[in-house]
């Protein structure tokens, strides 16, 4: 495993030995389930949400300045149609919602 993991690694890069690396630890933990039968507690469940949470903050913290651009983005778009839509039936808007409606 170890001289697979190294021309793996030489071969193909960092990235693509570890996503084979992870692939394989995955498909070994679903073989056991089906293999031998113990049961699906709940602690399984929460075990697999804290490790996908881990991976959704590390992606984050990764690329934080392209996914607030994209939040950015929607959210100017959001508020340009909510202006629009109230421009549109002609609801009175107040002061404060204005400058909301305009940042």
């Amino acid at each position: 495993a170890v001289v697979s993991t190294q021309s793996t690694g030489k071969s193909a890069g960092a990235l693509v030995c570890t996503v084979v690396t992870t692939m394989r630890k995955v498909l070994t933990v679903v073989l056991s389930f089906i293999f031998f039968t113990k049961p699906f507690t709940e602690h399984y469940v929460w075990s697999g949400s804290l490790v996908l949470l881990g991976i959704g903050i590390t992606i984050y913290t990764r690329n934080k300045g392209a996914i607030r651009a994209v939040f950015a983005g929607a959210l100017a778009g959001t508020m340009r149609s909510v202006q629009k839509f109230a421009m549109a039936h002609q609801t009175p808007i107040s002061r404060q919602e204005k400058t909301v409606l305009q940042v």
